[in-house]
């Protein structure tokens, strides 16, 4: 993590360098300034949510999970403890 000019940066591992990302509330896990988290979600310590991911209401997201770039989580999904889903992939919507 870097912050710069009150910019708060991470690094996804996906070749893109740091990019702008905060810790979602609810657990801790990175979330790109580019994704959508819902508030109730919860993603778990040392999770990241990167690129345009959508991660719906209630999801729980396990940790050291990997969400990429544009994948869909529905409502109320679960992802378990290191699981990797794919860009533009689809789960519980």
């Amino acid at each position: 993590m870097e912050t710069v000019d009150r910019v708060t940066t991470h690094d996804f591992g996906d070749g893109r360098g740091p990019v702008p990302a905060h810790q979602h509330p609810n657990g801790g896990g990175w979330v790109a300034e580019s994704a959508f988290v819902h508030s109730s979600a919860y993603i778990s310590e040392g999770a990241w949510i990167g690129g345009e991911a959508r991660i719906g209401e209630g999801a729980w997201i396990g940790e050291w999970a990997r969400i990429g770039e544009g994948a869909r989580i529905g409502e109320g999904a679960r992802i378990g403890e290191r699981a990797r889903i794919g860009e533009w992939a689809r789960k519980g919507e």
